[in-house]
């Protein structure tokens, strides 16, 4: 597991897609950055749990992905233009990498250690050795790249672009393009199920979920959801779908195995960002304009718990082997360290730089 960063996606798409609202695409309607250069480097360390941010955030920290082989979570900031690792023992930061300009996600293959971090402002995709944590390759898409999402399993990774309404596909072993599938219009984020060879990809602009077969590199179904699509997780273990819609506070869960969508739960306000846990059949939801995480128990489609997470949660990630949850919260600098057995903050660690 550990392949894709959940959440991070946003929401200046909602009525247009001005290109400095683009760098705010997690934080749905929450508007645009306020165009500073870039803050200096971060210095993240682990502080108490609840500690307030009372200044302007200076990272803004807006996409996670775990590697949970090699115990490391990686954190997209946005204002600083870097990736932080952290090491999901001590809580720490061990290594800073720039990356490109607002960096918007960030996935993982856990089987090459490769880290595959998406910036829209100058239309790259940074590939990170994880065990040097050095950039060993960046390459340009073009087209407004949104999401990356990467199957563990052929090596291949898919990246949303917003322009060409397609996904561009990358050969992870050489870095070369494979091709390109269309999607229709509006195409936000992206998850794979390697089992199936089943893309999915939230359609920012429609009301269709769009699924893509991997082995045909074409559209196979496209399940009507509603509007307001922002993010999309794939619990592998049960084929079941999730696809958190930001406009209804809910959550919509689709049976993979025939297109359709079986529940809706409803959740905090404004789910931003969704990811699994498919050891446990829990489902954990970043709700952005409640500054909460919800957690779904997958074998009821019930809310059992609500978690106060920070201000703004933007993104999460799930490590199964730990049972740790990740959160970002952009407005406090900071990433959450949710158990997943008590359903309580174990840590929060500060991504702000240094004044």
């Amino acid at each position: 597991m550990g392949w894709k960063a959940a959440g991070s996606r946003g929401l200046s798409w909602l009525g247009s897609l001005a290109l400095a609202c683009l760098a705010a695409l997690v934080l749905l309607l929450s508007g645009c950055g306020d165009g500073e250069e870039p803050a200096p480097q971060a210095t993240a360390t682990a502080t108490p749990v609840g500690t307030p941010s009372s200044e302007r955030p200076t990272a803004w920290p807006i996409a996670l992905a775990v590697n949970g082989d090699t115990k490391r979570v990686y954190v997209a900031n946005q204002y600083l233009d870097t990736i932080s690792v952290i090491d999901e023992e001590t809580n720490a930061v061990v290594a800073t990498v720039p990356v490109g300009v607002s960096p918007l996600d960030v996935a993982v293959n856990p089987n090459t250690n490769r880290i595959y971090v998406i910036a829209f402002h100058d239309d790259t995709i940074t590939v990170i050795d994880g065990d040097a944590n050095t950039v060993v390759a960046t390459i340009r898409p073009e087209h407004g790249p949104l999401d990356v999402a990467v199957n563990p399993d052929t090596g291949l990774v898919y990246v949303t672009r917003w322009a060409t309404k397609d996904l561009f596909v990358l050969d992870g072993d050489t870095n070369a393009e494979v091709g390109t599938i269309a999607l229709g219009e509006g195409p936000i984020d992206v998850q794979v199920n390697p089992s199936t060879g089943r893309i999915y990809v939230p359609n920012g602009l429609a009301e269709d979920l769009v699924v893509v077969d991997a082995d045909a590199a074409a559209v196979a179904a496209a399940i009507p959801v509603g509007l307001g699509q922002i993010d999309v997780a794939v619990n592998v273990a049960t084929n079941r779908i999730y696809v958190a819609m930001a406009a209804d506070s809910e959550i919509a869960v689709i049976d993979g195995a025939t297109d359709t969508v079986i529940a809706t739960v409803a959740v905090g306000e404004r789910p931003s960002a969704v990811a699994v846990n498919p050891d446990t059949n829990r489902i954990y939801v970043a709700n952005m304009d409640d500054d909460t995480m919800s957690v779904i128990d997958g074998a009821t489609d019930t809310v059992i718990a609500t978690v106060a997470v920070g201000d703004r949660p933007s993104a999460v990630a799930v490590d199964p082997g730990t049972d740790r949850i990740y959160v970002a919260t952009a407005d406090d600098d900071a990433v959450a360290v949710i158990d997943g057995t008590t359903n309580t903050v174990a840590a929060t660690i500060s991504m702000a730089v240094a004044p």
